[in-house]
């Protein structure tokens, strides 16, 4: 389960849910790693350097640097599912592909 275009208030709601529907028990720490590595690289990078002792310090960040990265326009987005990425400067949307160097 990843990000990719939803915002991570939705994302963490559809995260919640997925774990009480198939009954997950895990202490807050793992379920707190488990949703940092599911966000969009560029606020992944930025929030996983730091260490946060509860649930809600950590998304209090999360969403203030999701907010930071909309207002500078730029944000990129993993599709969790292929070796796509979505890539949105000032609010329009561009697709990457990853580059795979060829074997000689």
């Amino acid at each position: 389960m990843s990000q990719g275009t939803k915002s991570v208030d939705e994302y963490f709601k559809e995260m919640e849910i997925a774990m009480i529907r198939v009954n997950v028990e895990e202490d807050m720490k793992t379920t707190m790693t488990r949703f940092i590595n599911g966000l969009n690289y560029d606020i992944t990078h930025i929030v996983e350097s730091h260490n946060y002792m509860k649930l809600e310090e950590m998304m209090h960040m999360v969403v203030k640097v999701e907010k930071q990265l909309k207002q500078e326009g730029t944000i990129l987005m993993h599709d969790g599912v292929t070796n796509k990425y979505s890539f949105e400067m000032n609010g329009r949307p561009l697709t990457l592909l990853s580059f795979t160097p060829k074997k000689i």
